[in-house]
């Protein structure tokens, strides 16, 4: 090893070493050099907090109604066929009592052919609706309510009184972290 390498060697260790060193006191002047620890407070108070809160509530409102005119129901199944030959057969029965001779027959054709158009209507004819109907409507409505926000909690630590805010109920000691650091 000759004496450049080792300058070299203790130029580095040396330089390594100071950085190190402003590293550190860097390190030290950032926080203060606080030193912090865990420690727990007597709990002298807990008030609850709450908070006002505007929602909005669906309402269901429904009225009963009978069904007013023009609105109808299905019979159900229909059947025009059988309507027109009821119907052909008793107006034939009536236009046959009507007149004597040639006009009895010309009765009873014309009493046949109006009995089996009104048998047909009768038979398609829809019947008015005769039952109550239900109708909804959703309306929404603002309500004020009250939620839980929290507590307020007030705690002893060292002979002074401090407060916080917390959403957890405490027990009869809150954690409290405590900072130490030089005073100079």
């Amino acid at each position: 090893m000759n004496a450049d390498s080792t300058r070299f060697r203790a130029l580095t260790v040396f330089s390594a070493s100071v950085m190190l060193a402003m590293a550190g006191s860097l390190a030290m002047a950032g926080d203060g050099g606080r030193e912090s620890a865990i420690d727990y407070a007597e709990v002298i108070d807990v008030v609850p907090m709450y908070r006002q809160v505007t929602v909005e509530v669906p309402v269901r409102e429904c009225v009963e109604t009978t069904a007013s005119r023009g609105q109808y129901r299905d019979r159900g199944r229909r059947n025009p066929v059988g309507g027109m030959i009821v119907g052909g057969i008793i107006g034939g029965l009536v236009g046959n009592q009507i007149g004597g001779g040639h006009g009895n027959d010309a009765a009873t054709i014309a009493g046949t052919l109006i009995g089996a158009g009104i048998g047909t209507n009768v038979a398609n004819r829809r019947v008015a609706a005769d039952y109550p109907a239900t109708t909804c409507t959703t309306r929404y409505e603002s309500r004020t309510e009250q939620r839980d926000d929290g507590y307020r909690v007030t705690y002893e630590y060292a002979g002074k009184q401090y407060s916080t805010h917390t959403f957890k109920l405490p027990g009869q000691r809150i954690p409290v972290s405590v900072s130490v650091r030089p005073a100079f």
